[in-house]
């Protein structure tokens, strides 16, 4: 089992790269030569280190605890960032769910630069080389060292006696890229070109090692990229002293601060409040009233979401609830467990439209006041604008690490304008990403309508004959997708 974890491959330059022609490994292997999945959707946020834990767990972000590159825990008043060399791979002691690793723990399984591996057997991280092209800003040049660590592989499969179960390789590089030029650049274009040559390149080498029988090949992303222009951007911090009086605050005395914010990947950031007396304590009414005022008036008063670039800001209501407070209206969204399975309904004013036309369109499909599963729910909204966001945004707030208000950034907008382009937010344009499976059984060309993140793991351990090491595991939300792969219908 190989895996191409190639971090921010937006889903539409992808296409259009692909249309031009220029990833002929990725149109052989995987568009050509493997199944694709059409609506595969990220975890929500849609973050770097929130949906590598999760590609690896099975798990969403508000059940494993990692809700970004960044993220506060007010239980603790320990504030992380993973963006540095010496916290990038702090990530795998900050969650405790088993990982695919884990659970092939009698299997050879092998990295290569990936900083979210918690379990595996042998990493190669090319740090010394590597290192050094990043510092100097040879981005793609990470990612072609990639190909270059099959050797080693190789030595260390024969060493060992078995080709690795799982071989794992990251391309950090595009998504880089992406946030320094845009995925709508040239710059971009030619990163994803340099990380189609590598997957070749070492698609070559697997397929030509002998020892390697059930050749399985699987493409993802962990999140689309956003080109976002200078002139939509928006400083949420500096907004809020202007409109609230109050103080947000990234770093520093966080003590000191009205609010800890939490700026991730720069189209969402999270918002904590803490209570009147501690910051673990869940904040008054009165102070998410501060900044939502009353949504459910024609006259609601200020509210974040008269912030340029704010699409909406949600908060939780008790366990099990989520209002979701646009620029012209609100929607709730809530989750209940009937037998032991969860469903999933939305609430809408009486007499006004939701949020807005776009996203009245997630419930008016599906029925805007029925019960669904998550499974319907994303099969449902799964071509919409705010797809898969009913059952995922309850499920983010499981982890108090979500904030107590969370801001989504509309379309090209960005919370950060040092940066042409970034992701976070629960549009599609930043939740629909690029995944391929290929192998034995696998009809060559193939499609099935929709998935997520959460079930490559699941997926993988299908694929391997493991998929029984589940059973002694604690729940996931993922799912297999073997079986439709198998059925997959042909492209159209």
């Amino acid at each position: 089992m190989t895996v191409f974890f190639v971090d921010g491959m937006d889903h539409a330059r992808f296409d259009a790269l692909l249309a031009e022609g220029r990833l002929p490994a990725i149109k052989h292997w995987f568009v050509d030569g493997g199944v694709g999945v059409d609506y595969a959707m990220s975890s929500l946020p849609p973050i770097t280190y929130a949906n590598a834990v999760s590609i690896i767990t099975g798990r969403f972000p508000g059940h494993h605890g990692i809700l970004g590159n960044r993220w506060f825990d007010p239980d603790t008043f320990e504030l992380r960032d993973y963006g540095s060399a010496a916290t990038y791979r702090a990530v795998n002691d900050d969650f405790t769910c088993p990982t695919l690793y884990d659970l092939l723990d009698d299997e050879l399984t092998v990295n290569v630069q990936g900083h979210t591996r918690r379990g595996v057997k042998v990493t190669f991280d090319n740090w010394a080389s590597s290192g050094i092209d990043w510092f100097l800003g040879d981005y793609s040049d990470v990612d072609a060292r990639v190909a270059d660590s099959f050797a080693e592989v190789a030595r260390t499969a024969r060493r060992k006696g078995r080709w690795p179960a799982v071989y794992f390789n990251y391309f950090p590089g595009v998504d880089e890229v992406g946030h320094r030029f845009g995925s709508d650049s040239p710059e971009y274009a030619d990163a994803l070109t340099v990380a189609d040559h590598a997957i070749g390149e070492i698609i070559a080498q697997v397929e030509a090692a002998a020892a390697v029988e059930q050749r399985y090949y699987v493409l993802l992303t962990d999140h689309s990229h956003v080109p976002t222009p200078a002139q939509h951007a928006c400083d949420i911090a500096e907004e809020i002293h202007k409109r609230f009086g109050l103080t947000a605050a990234e770093r520093g005395r966080l003590s000191d601060a009205d609010i800890v914010l939490v700026n991730g990947a720069f189209r969402r950031v999270a918002l904590h409040l803490g209570g009147a007396h501690d910051w673990d304590d869940p904040p008054e009414p009165e102070r998410i009233a501060r900044l939502l005022g009353n949504p459910f008036i024609a006259d609601r008063g200020p509210c974040v979401t008269d912030i340029p670039g704010v699409l909406c800001a949600c908060t939780p209501v008790g366990a099990d609830a989520v209002l979701v407070v646009g620029k012209s209206g609100w929607m709730r969204v809530e989750r209940r467990v009937v037998n032991g399975a969860k469903e999933y309904r939305v609430v809408l004013p009486n007499d006004a439209t939701s949020l807005d036309s776009r996203s009245l369109t997630v419930a008016a499909q599906i029925g805007d006041s029925d019960w669904h599963t998550s499974r319907e729910w994303l099969a449902t909204s799964a071509d919409a604008e705010w797809p898969d966001f009913v059952p995922q945004v309850v499920e983010m707030f499981d982890s108090p690490r979500a904030g107590d208000i969370v801001l989504f950034a509309d379309s090209d907008w960005t919370f950060d304008a040092h940066w042409r382009g970034g992701h976070g937010s629960c549009l599609a344009c930043d939740m629909h990403v690029p995944l391929f499976f290929s192998g034995p059984g696998l009809p060559a060309g193939g499609r099935i309508h929709s998935g997520r993140l959460v079930d490559v793991m699941p997926t993988v351990l299908d694929m391997l004959d493991h998929r029984d090491r589940l059973a002694g595991a604690p729940p996931i939300d993922g799912i297999s997708l073997l079986s439709a792969l198998r059925v997959a219908r042909p492209a159209n």
